[in-house]
C-alpha cells in the first residue's frame, strides 16, 4: 500500500494523471483510507478539468472544516477557474489570514495566485491590483523570479517603463537592453 500511495503523488506531480488514477484505485483497493487518497484525486480531477461541479463541492466542504492554506488555495484557484473571481479573492485571502506557519514561502506562493487572478485571469485586467499581489510575493521573497517577471510585464507599459528596468535590472545574471548587469 505505501508504494502505491507514494506512487500516486510521484506521478501526479508531473502531470502522469492517468497513471495516477490508476496507483489512486490500487491503493484504495489495498486498503488506502479515502482521506489519503482523495486529495490527490481531487488535484487531478481539478488539473483534468473532470468533474469540477463535484470537485467544488468537495472543496468547499473540505474549507468549511478547515483554514488550512493547503486546502484553501486549491479552493481559489478552482474558483477563478471557474469565474468566481471574488470568490476566489476572499478564499485566497482567507488563507493568508488563517496561515500560522513561519516560512514566507506559501504566503509569497498565495501572493502571485492573487496577482494571476486579477492580472490575467479576470477579463479585464486589472494591473495595479496585480502589480501589488506580486510586490507583496516580493515582499515575502524578494528574488521570486515568477512574480518578478510578471511584475516586469506589468511594468512595460510605455508609460512605467522606467519602472520595469529598474525591477528587472535587478534580476540576477538578466541582460538589460543588451548589457548583462
Amino acid at each position: 500500500m505505501v508504494r502505491y500511495h507514494v506512487a500516486h503523488y510521484t506521478v501526479a506531480a508531473v502531470h502522469r494523471f492517468a497513471e495516477a488514477k490508476m496507483h489512486l484505485a490500487e491503493a484504495h483497493h489495498c486498503g488506502a483510507p479515502v482521506d489519503v487518497t482523495s486529495g490527490v484525486l481531487l488535484s487531478i480531477k481539478q488539473a483534468l478539468g473532470e468533474d469540477l461541479q463535484e470537485v467544488l463541492e468537495a472543496r468547499r466542504r473540505i474549507a468549511e472544516t478547515s483554514s488550512e492554506l493547503q486546502e484553501l488555495v486549491p479552493l481559489g484557484a478552482l474558483l477563478a477557474d471557474l469565474g468566481e473571481f471574488e470568490e476566489a479573492d476572499r478564499t485566497y485571502l482567507k488563507a493568508i489570514q488563517y496561515y500560522r506557519d513561519v516560512s514566507p514561502f506559501a504566503l509569497a506562493w498565495v501572493c502571485f495566485q492573487l496577482g494571476v487572478l486579477w492580472g490575467e485571469t479576470v477579463p479585464q485586467p486589472q494591473s495595479r491590483r496585480a502589480a501589488n499581489w506580486y510586490e507583496r510575493a516580493r515582499g515575502y521573497l524578494p528574488s521570486y523570479i515568477s512574480a518578478r517577471v510578471h511584475l516586469s510585464e506589468i511594468y512595460l507599459a510605455p508609460a512605467r517603463f522606467d519602472t520595469f528596468v529598474i525591477i528587472f535590472h535587478s534580476l540576477p545574471g538578466r541582460k538589460v537592453l543588451g548589457f548583462r548587469h
